[in-house]
């Protein structure tokens, strides 16, 4: 074997083990392409399957709640009680409030009048005429 046709071996050596690479490369993203597919698939499958057993849940569900016809009069009635009850606690504190105010007012009023006048009562003994 001379030197020409070692280096001709050579050359289609490593062009064969580029083509190699690019096809390992090639099939190695080809992998992992139908992989992110395939979690993809398995996503939307499990999301459809959750959505179909709730659907089943609900048909099979075959309790119904009975409703009280009479809740929306009661519920009425206690809004205008606490309603009620709020006005009546708000005059109690403006009542309470009105009070120590007048008591206030007359507190100053008499500390402010300067005329205090001073009663003498005099008896007198009309048995000596």
């Amino acid at each position: 074997m001379n030197k020409y046709q070692f280096d001709v071996l050579l050359q289609n050596e490593e062009k064969n083990n580029k083509q190699m690479k690019s096809k390992s490369m090639e099939r190695t993203n080809f992998l992992y392409e139908k992989g992110k597919s395939k979690i993809k698939i398995n996503q939307l499958l499990k999301e459809k399957s959750d959505k179909i057993k709730q659907q089943n849940e609900i048909n099979e569900c075959t309790w119904k709640p009975k409703l009280n016809k009479l809740k929306p009069k009661m519920e009425q009635k206690l809004k205008t009680l606490i309603n009620d009850t709020k006005i009546y606690n708000r005059n109690y504190k403006f009542k309470n409030l009105s009070k120590i105010i007048d008591k206030n007012t007359r507190e100053k009023e008499i500390y402010e009048h300067t005329f205090n006048p001073t009663v003498i009562i005099l008896t007198l003994n009309l048995g000596e005429f």
